[in-house]
């Protein structure tokens, strides 16, 4: 960690848009935050005139723009109106860490307003058609959160109002896609493709269900980089009325998003890969999980750990995953539970 030593009484300092600039040094030093955004900037400084963080708190910064984005959703709004405008600007526009903790909230909300807005919706297709449109939005927002052009937004968050939100962007993703999942009343396997995440909706009979590859056979690319194998054992055992409804994501550079660890000893080293079964979190399976994830780093690691997200504590945990073997490119996991 890098810190800025004061010099006297003067010190200024270039932070993404602010100027900061005062003649004594103070406990906490407020500043507005940029143009375009309302909230406060926030700049600790210890007792021995050194700063206690590299960067200024962004995270009390929001756009106007998602103000409004949230302000028209709780004032009735079309689900799919607002989220078609969340996912068009976010490709464009750079954010700050409290337009992050704003959207990814965002996200995780409306699957559960798209929910009540299907109640009056008598036509299947017509409500195939709304979630799997809401599902396509949420995701290119999702995605375009991941992308570099965002990095920034995301340093400006504390590695706990990182975990938070990043936990909600995945929650918010995961929850879009189940309402897909329980919304389609025919076998499907629904795949879509963005800069930074790949996901899989399927629908199946349980009695036929065999197992199940993520990502599928024909994308060799990505299976090189992760490759989930879900055994057909631990697909009959979660039908539901002869059905079984599972998701899949593959996420790329989540190691900005979810902290990895807080000594810095262990570092998020691999993609992250996600399944799931609708009506069933936290299941514990007969037959385990199977993947295999490529080392994203080679030189100077060792001793991999597979781990999964916590999503209540928002750490990431070894239990119910383990190592079962690794290689100077890739390890393989075996994991218990979706």
């Amino acid at each position: 960690m890098n810190l800025v030593l004061l010099s006297d009484h003067y010190q200024p300092v270039q932070a993404r848009g602010l100027f900061w600039n005062w003649t004594s040094v103070a406990e906490v030093a407020i500043q507005p935050c940029p143009g375009g955004t309302s909230g406060f900037a926030r700049w600790q400084c210890g007792e021995d005139g050194m700063w206690l963080l590299p960067t200024p708190d962004l995270s009390e910064c929001r756009a106007h723009w998602v103000a409004r984005l949230e302000a028209r959703l709780r004032g009735g709004e079309a689900a799919i109106a607002v989220t078609a405008d969340l996912a068009a600007v976010t490709e464009t526009r750079g954010l700050y860490g409290g337009d992050l903790l704003i959207t990814t909230q965002l996200l995780q909300g409306l699957a559960h307003r798209l929910r009540q807005d299907l109640v009056s919706v008598t036509s299947v297709e017509q409500k195939e058609t709304l979630v799997t449109e809401l599902l396509q939005h949420v995701q290119k927002a999702a995605s375009h959160l991941l992308a570099e052009v965002q990095e920034p937004a995301w340093s400006d968050l504390r590695p706990a109002q990182r975990a938070a939100a990043g936990t909600s962007l995945v929650l918010g993703i995961e929850e879009n896609a189940f309402l897909v999942a329980d919304t389609v009343a025919t076998e499907r396997n629904l795949v879509k493709v963005t800069e930074n995440i790949l996901s899989s909706v399927r629908v199946m009979e349980s009695r036929e269900a065999e197992d199940q590859h993520f990502p599928s056979r024909s994308s060799l690319h990505l299976a090189e980089e992760a490759h989930l194998e879900l055994p057909a054992e631990a697909i009959r055992q979660h039908g539901v009325n002869g059905a079984v409804r599972l998701v899949f994501f593959l996420y790329d550079k989540m190691e900005r998003v979810l902290p990895s660890s807080t000594n810095g000893v262990k570092f998020l080293n691999s993609r992250v890969v996600s399944a799931g079964v609708s009506k069933g979190r936290g299941i514990i399976l007969n037959s385990p999980i199977r993947l295999v994830l490529r080392h994203q780093r080679v030189e100077g690691v060792s001793r991999p750990s597979c781990v999964r997200w916590e999503a209540v504590a928002r750490v990431w945990s070894e239990t119910g995953c383990r190592v079962k073997g690794t290689n100077i490119t890739h390890a393989t996991c075996l994991c218990s539970q979706f």
